[in-house]
């Protein structure tokens, strides 16, 4: 008995593996440090969304997030928080989404890159 429970135990724990995205964000031509970039997952019809995972950038810009794998069949995306403004300046923080299917590029220019965009106000 207690056999046949390790044995599915590590069933189950073989079967979820730890997918990382790492990458780094530069506004123009300069490492975007500081900036908040969480990872997640979107839902079936009848739920919301799920963060999976926030960081905060270091002041190269760098980034590491990570999830279990779980589900691995629906869509992720990351959300990233920022300031970087192009030649229209506005007030509030960017909100930039990117799909991390099926690879985020290495670099992702916040000037530059296009992406689903909406605004925050900062309070």
């Amino acid at each position: 008995m207690l056999k046949s429970l390790f044995y599915f135990i590590l069933l189950i724990g073989s079967s979820i593996a730890l997918m990382e995205y790492s990458g780094q964000l530069i506004c123009g031509a300069k490492p975007a440090g500081g900036n908040i970039v969480e990872l997640w997952m979107e839902a079936d019809k009848a739920c919301s969304d799920s963060q999976l995972d926030e960081v905060v950038t270091d002041p190269r810009g760098n980034y590491l997030l990570g999830d279990e794998g779980q589900q691995s069949h629906r869509k992720r995306y990351i959300l990233v928080k920022h300031a970087c403004e192009s030649a229209q300046s506005q007030e509030g923080l960017r909100v930039s989404q990117y799909d991390v299917h099926p690879f985020i590029p290495q670099a992702i220019n916040l000037v530059t890159e296009t992406s689903n965009e909406r605004r925050i106000r900062l309070s």
